[in-house]
């Protein structure tokens, strides 16, 4: 997307995108949207996109999306022994120690704390 595309959307008041990366930088400046100044700034405020904007109207961005982390899915086997398992990545089933399941469950707790931050 370009720069002058991304200043439209944010002009007719549009939903935009949360983060972006501008094309141009010679490293990865990830830029984040403040919806009170309407602007994209770095994490150090120290750089704003649209206020260096007549350098680079046409320059492009690209979005970064903002994706949610899977939880671990568990199964149960067995409702009355209580025995567990996941998927491995060929589809076979993998089978839990009740320490493993702690872990798993405090993973998937950690994955709905970040989930919720985005």
């Amino acid at each position: 997307m370009k720069v002058i595309d991304l200043l439209n959307k944010v002009a007719n008041g549009e939903e935009v995108p949360n983060m972006v990366l501008p094309k141009w930088f010679m490293t990865n400046m990830y830029l984040h949207y403040d919806k009170e100044t309407k602007d994209y700034y770095n994490e150090e405020e120290t750089y704003e996109l649209f206020g260096n904007i007549c350098l680079f109207l046409n320059d492009e961005v690209e979005i970064i999306e903002d994706k949610k982390i899977e939880k671990i899915k568990v199964e149960i086997e067995n409702e009355r022994t209580g025995n567990c398992y996941i998927k491995n990545e060929y589809g076979r089933n993998c089978y839990l120690t009740r320490h493993s399941k702690i872990i798993i469950d405090k993973l998937n707790e950690i994955i709905d704390c970040i989930n919720k931050e985005k």
